[in-house]
């Protein structure tokens, strides 16, 4: 799946499409037109539909596809109120919920079957949020600041209710303190187990069986964001403020967690930017550098210095490397830095890459991906390339 955009060139406002590639010949198997405003999708739960929300432009009608996800046939489309936004949308059991805010800026919830597209049930959404997953769930997720609760799709009847004094951002963005932040959306919305799902409190986080609504694990950590980086590692960010946006993202001190079993790997000072573990390695980008430690040992193995340079539209405030084959990968606002995995020398950058940027809030580009095989390269002339 692939979000693309004319980056501009359309005029004040860029254009854009989801695309649905093949990853093996990169030819394009289906597009959605999604207009200047973006656009919003989930999978069904055996991945053979794919639900798109798209708007087109503001006060103009959006519309709601089901598509057939190996053949982009059309299975069913509904046409959204002028008035009325597409937020986001969840895929629970056989019912699509999409997420709608009015032109009043209140949000409502709108269930509708996903073999058919008929409407189920409308409610407003109030002063709860609707958690949202790529992958399909078991029960419609609530929250708020007093708690979670989980319901019939189809009946709204309770299922449990967790009563938790939550922290809640109400801004999209993910660079304040007490917020959660996923490096990897695509290695995310792999793996198959959607039940753990981080929520931050006032004073840390919690990890919650959204099944059961049973607490697995709380973490102790004030004026913080947790980063998940994996299925098993994740990072909490310190700040000395409580505000990280004021403090503009400047870390003074780091925490690399084992979320399995609940132990610190690795602690560290200075301004961590982003990072990833490989084969018992912590490679981290910290400053103006990028440094590689040995999880047993604790020992630095190198240090490179590089001048990092932040993509402005990246809301996410992080840099996000890559680690391909014996290589480090470290995409910058508008080019590449390669380094050698084992010694951490500087092998070359790629400066013609002129790399995009996204000017929609909700989506956080990939400049560099691997899936562990091949590494792809979204580019500025509007071109996707598949590496090996």
């Amino acid at each position: 799946m692939v979000i693309n955009h004319d980056g501009g060139i359309s005029g004040h406002h860029s254009r854009s499409y989801l695309t649905a590639v093949d990853k093996k010949s990169g030819e394009e198997i289906w597009s959605v037109y999604a207009g200047y405003m973006g656009s919003t999708y989930a999978f069904n739960k055996n991945e053979s539909k794919v639900f798109v929300g798209v708007n087109l432009a503001f006060q103009a009608p959006g519309y709601l596809y089901c598509i057939e996800h190996k053949t982009g046939t059309e299975l069913w489309k509904i046409e959204i109120d002028p008035d009325d936004s597409l937020y986001s949308l969840v895929s629970v059991k056989d019912v699509l919920v999409a997420c709608v805010q009015s032109k009043d800026e209140e949000l409502k919830l709108f269930a509708y079957s996903e073999e058919s597209g008929k409407k189920l049930w409308q409610r407003d959404l109030g002063q709860d949020k609707l958690y949202t997953d790529t992958r399909s769930m078991d029960f419609l997720v609530l929250y708020n600041e007093r708690g979670i609760t989980a319901y019939d799709v189809r009946t709204l009847k309770q299922k449990w209710h967790l009563d938790v004094k939550l922290a809640v951002n109400d801004s999209e963005y993910t660079d304040h303190t007490q917020t959660v932040a996923i490096l990897d959306p695509i290695a995310y919305g792999k793996q198959k187990d959607s039940k753990q799902v981080w929520f931050a409190l006032s004073n840390g986080f919690i990890n919650v069986n959204i099944k059961n609504g049973k607490i697995r694990q709380t973490v102790t950590s004030s004026n913080s964001r947790l980063l998940l980086l994996d299925k098993k590692h994740a990072v909490i960010m310190k700040y000395k403020t409580d505000n990280a946006a004021a403090s503009k993202l400047y870390t003074y001190a780091y925490e690399l967690m084992d979320t399995e079993q609940n132990k610190v790997l690795f602690s560290g000072v200075g301004r961590l930017q982003g990072g990833i573990v490989r084969n018992n390695r912590w490679i981290a980008v910290i400053g103006n550098s990028v440094k590689c430690y040995d999880l047993k040992t604790k020992k630095e193995i190198w240090n490179t210095p590089l001048e990092i340079h932040f993509d402005s539209f990246d809301n996410s405030g992080l840099i996000k490397p890559v680690v391909y084959k014996n290589r480090v990968i470290i995409p910058q606002e508008d080019h590449l830095m390669v380094l050698s995995i084992s010694t951490g020398e500087l092998l070359y950058q790629v400066a013609d890459y002129l790399l995009p940027a996204s000017p929609f809030p909700n989506h956080k580009p990939y400049k560099a991906y691997s899936d562990g095989k091949t590494l792809y390269v979204s580019r500025l002339n509007r071109k996707l390339e598949a590496l090996r």
